[in-house]
């Protein structure tokens, strides 16, 4: 296994045992205001914002909806087809899915990713690490925890932006496209996977759907 994957792929297992109960949907106090920018308009796939570097970056990343239990392979499903790698989450269910556990570990993401030519690597992250890979146009995948030590709700979400106006980050997560969810909660939710991210690039540059909505705009 390359360098990407190693450690990822120790807390990824160790992770996976402690947390996997199937996805739940991230929880959504104030509905109303989690869907809706600072304005009030509805949250849509944008481009990035090139002129507010290291405060505010949005990436367009595929959307997958789920509503089942099926967050792990919609989220990957999401990120192979930013990088170009068409995918379904259909196929990856069949690939990842562990009947028996009711969800999808992270080792099988990151083993996924992997198999389809991406560089993957799992680790413990930071707000300037997830940060630092949304300025580079790396949309990232996080693994949550929406329940509680003792009884665990594993859910995986797509980092698509941060905001560091409003103080949150944007996310793919089950059935909402680019939700808004303050940083207070997203760490709440983060810290008791260990901040687990799994960030992904292709060995080989490809086209994103970033650069591909800027080409069209040109």
């Amino acid at each position: 296994m390359s360098k990407y994957g190693s450690i990822g792929a120790v807390l990824a297992i160790g992770l996976g045992v402690l947390l996997l109960i199937g996805c739940v949907e991230l929880p959504l106090p104030g509905s109303a205001e989690m869907h809706m920018g600072a304005k009030g308009e509805q949250i849509q796939q944008t481009a990035d914002y090139p002129d507010s570097f290291g405060q505010v970056a949005r990436v367009v990343v595929p959307f997958f909806p789920d509503g089942t239990d099926q967050c792990g392979p919609a989220a990957l499903a999401s990120v192979l087809t930013y990088w170009g790698i068409p995918s379904e989450p259909a196929v990856l269910k069949a690939e990842m899915y562990r009947p028996q556990l009711g969800g999808t570990l992270p080792i099988d993401l990151l083993l996924a990713a992997q198999a389809r030519g991406l560089q993957s690597e799992g680790s413990s992250g930071t707000l300037e690490s997830l940060k630092a890979e949304l300025d580079a146009h790396h949309p990232v995948v996080a693994l949550l925890n929406l329940g509680w030590v003792v009884f665990p709700q594993g859910h995986y979400v797509v980092i698509t932006g941060y905001d560091e106006r409003q103080q949150g980050v944007y996310m793919h997560s089950g059935l909402a496209r680019d939700l808004f969810v303050p940083y207070a909660q997203f760490f709440i939710n983060w810290e008791k996977t260990g901040r687990w991210m799994l960030r992904l690039q292709p060995m080989e540059r490809h086209v994103t759907v970033s650069e591909r909505v800027e080409r069209m705009g040109e």
